[in-house]
């Protein structure tokens, strides 16, 4: 590191980047499969989420 110019500190905050990147794409992952499963369910009981539309007026 010290014949490229890089420090402990860089390192440390690549890392922290990356690792945050990939908490981020997890949570999307996770978003997405949940509204996937909520389409899938509107579409197998409608009436129940029309009354929820209406209650939620």
């Amino acid at each position: 590191m010290h014949f490229q110019g890089l420090n402990a500190n860089i390192m440390s905050l690549g890392g922290i980047a990356i690792a945050v990147g990939a908490m981020v794409d997890a949570a999307i992952v996770m978003i997405e499969n949940a509204h996937k499963r909520l389409e899938e369910w509107q579409h197998q009981h409608p009436d129940a989420t029309l009354d929820n539309k209406r209650a939620g007026r």
